[in-house]
């Protein structure tokens, strides 16, 4: 303990590496037989705590608690895109259930983009969850929505989804942190028995029990050399 708390305090500060909030600008776009260009959607904002361990793999999940994260939509730009009619069936759900909503967040150069069906919207615009690395930097990120059925299918309404506007929704974003398994403890199998069953050890000796032998001669010297002195000096007598 002595030791840790002498050590200088640039050793200390060169294992922790001090965070501030990074923004990261969203795009969205709907995606169909006619891919069109993203638009920008916002800007979200992530901040760590104010110090992060980035050599350890758990300072991510040690820490979870003091992650923030903020979604900033000022300068968001609705989208607005013509229904596609489908080969023989309703023109309206054929418009819903042909297309993609996607999200896009821009991260150094990377493009992460989520998608999920542009029918989805006719509830709500789903949430954006951002998937973080061990050292809290976006990796992934995916759409979610709870009114979305277990099968998949595109809710039945009667006009198809052919316009998003953002301002007008209630947003949320989620960040999803890494699960990280601790290995097992690995070790040889037992010695089996003919009939399968695990060979009990037999108990371990005592110290009494391995070493009696060698005891027992070192006290037949010890006392013969305490015997040899009586009987010389007899003799000189």
């Amino acid at each position: 303990m002595r030791g840790t708390r002498i050590l200088p305090t640039a050793i200390l500060f060169a294992q922790v590496h001090l965070t501030i909030a990074t923004r990261y600008p969203l795009y969205h776009r709907h995606l169909s037989y006619q891919p069109e260009s993203f638009v920008p959607y916002g800007h979200v904002e992530i901040t760590p705590p104010q110090a992060l361990d980035t050599s350890s793999e758990t300072s991510v999940l040690n820490s979870k608690e003091s992650w923030n994260v903020s979604l900033d939509i000022a300068e968001a730009e609705d989208l607005q895109w013509e229904p596609e009619s489908g080969d023989g069936r309703n023109e309206s759900q054929a418009g819903m259930e042909l297309g993609w909503y996607q999200i896009m967040l821009e991260d150094d150069g990377r493009e992460l983009v989520g998608s999920t069906k542009a029918c989805y919207l006719s509830t709500s615009i789903p949430n954006i969850h951002i998937h973080l690395s061990t050292i809290g930097k976006p990796i992934s990120i995916s759409l979610s929505s709870s009114h979305i059925p277990k099968n998949g299918s595109c809710p039945l309404i009667n006009l198809p989804i052919t316009s998003v506007r953002v301002k007008n929704q209630i947003l949320k974003v989620i960040l999803d942190y890494p699960i990280i398994v601790q290995e097992p403890k690995l070790s040889p199998p037992p010695n089996l028995d003919p009939f399968g069953l695990p060979i009990i050890p037999p108990p371990e000796k005592t110290f009494l029990q391995k070493y009696w032998m060698p005891l027992l001669g070192v006290g037949v010297f010890l006392v013969s050399q305490m015997a040899d002195p009586d009987r010389g000096g007899g003799g000189s007598r």
